[in-house]
């Protein structure tokens, strides 16, 4: 265990093969997110075992060679110069992976076919996970992750889609505001078609434990993305529910099949779940429904709701509305655009109601968090100016949006024009 359990942290190996002598060098130093380009001198005994795309996944995953030093150039007997090469076999070290660009698009282009399962489930989760985080910190552009992302069209097995799901967690709020944010919804959509279509809008009898969540956090993305025929299958269960109080909605779906109905709802279904909200004694149960309040489509249900959060005397708990606003920025660009434009547009009533500064403060953040444009900054800028209020907050949350947007997207759009 030695240097284990002596350093902090853990290591980043890269992996830059010469492709003319066949040589490839391993190098080692410790993955810091704050500071990628960090000069700390740990060194580790990190575990080398590895698969070739002519033996994607060894069933020997006992490590054929190991790195002991900062840096080891070698051969390996069974690579092939046409060969792309995956280094940690599912994830048994404790270590992150890069590699040169043309290992990466080997790797991407074999996963974009139909022996994409060769590799194995637990790699292919961590060449998601990988190259997410390296992109993050820009120790590689986010062309790798979007490539690899493509072969999720084909993906069902939910350890891979979780780092599919965290990746498009990231990215969402920063392409809410650019001209490829439709172009990238329809991309999502037809990647999770698959997955979505294998675990089904509804729970099942024989569903396992990684259904159930597979299907939550489908759900929460094909139902904001148009997946009409979810969204349908919500509010069929929300109608069931209002009508046979013993045909409750699982707990493991009442915020993201809610949701997802409640997208295409009409009055009387939004009503109906709030009744459920009010009368409800649980406070779990609460949380779920109310989450799921914020993401109707409808302008006028959505007046509504912001009737209720501003009324001090309405039904909904004094705690609770700061979760009441978030649940609807939070549910997509439609909630975005709409909450922004209505408290912009009442912000007397907004500001005289029952919401504190800090509850403005923080929707105005909220909403901020998925901006990134200087035409955003300036409005929200000449508004509070305007108001006499500051949103030193949103502000900055926005100029940091508009850092990463310098710094990635060009990639991003690069990618997108040429893919999608």
């Amino acid at each position: 265990m030695g240097t284990w359990d002596s350093n902090a942290g853990f290591p980043l190996v890269t992996v830059t093969r010469d492709y003319a002598d066949g040589s490839v060098r391993l190098y080692q130093r410790r993955f810091i997110s704050a500071n990628p380009n960090n000069d700390d001198e740990s060194i580790w005994y990190v575990p080398i075992s590895y698969g070739t795309t002519t033996n994607p996944d060894p069933l020997n995953r006992t490590p054929k060679l190991w790195l002991m030093s900062r840096n080891l150039t070698t051969t390996l007997d069974d690579l092939n110069v046409d060969d792309w090469l995956l280094i940690n076999i599912q994830e048994t070290g404790y270590y992150r992976v890069n590699y040169d660009s043309e290992n990466w698009n080997r790797i991407s282009d074999y996963l974009n076919t139909e022996n994409f399962d060769q590799i194995h489930k637990l790699s292919r989760a961590q060449l998601l996970d990988d190259s997410y985080n390296l992109a993050r910190f820009g120790l590689v552009g986010f062309d790798i992750p979007l490539s690899l992302m493509r072969y999720a069209q084909r993906e069902t097995e939910y350890v891979p889609l979780y780092p599919f799901m965290t990746l498009l967690t990231y990215l969402d709020p920063y392409l809410q505001s650019t001209t490829i944010y439709n172009d990238f919804r329809t991309f999502i959509s037809n990647t999770l078609n698959a997955a979505m279509t294998s675990v089904g809008c509804d729970e099942t009898e024989n569903d396992r434990h990684v259904s159930i969540l597979s299907r939550t956090s489908l759900l929460t993305w094909t139902g904001r993305f148009g997946n009409q025929a979810c969204r349908e299958v919500g509010l069929q269960r929300i109608r069931e529910w209002a009508q046979d109080q013993d045909k409750s909605i699982s707990p493991n779906l009442q915020t993201a099949l809610t949701c997802t109905g409640l997208r295409i709802a009409e009055q009387s279904d939004w009503d109906f779940i709030f009744e459920r909200y009010v009368n409800e004694p649980e406070s779990a149960v609460r949380s779920r429904l109310l989450n799921s309040l914020g993401c109707s489509e409808n302008v006028e249900i959505l007046d509504r709701f912001l009737d209720i959060i501003l009324d001090s005397n309405s039904d909904l708990r004094s705690g609770d509305r700061t979760t009441a606003l978030s649940s609807i920025y939070n549910s997509g660009i439609f909630g975005r655009d709409y909450l922004y434009s209505y408290i912009t547009n009442n912000w007397a009533r907004v500001t005289s109601g029952s919401l504190s500064t800090s509850q403005v403060n923080l929707a105005m953040s909220g909403i901020a968090g998925r901006f990134s444009t200087e035409q955003q900054y300036n409005d929200l800028d000449a508004f509070g100016r305007e108001v006499g209020y500051t949103f030193s907050s949103a502000l900055n949350s926005i100029r940091s949006n508009i850092n990463w947007s310098n710094q990635h997207m060009p990639t991003i759009l690069s990618w997108f024009n040429e893919n999608v």
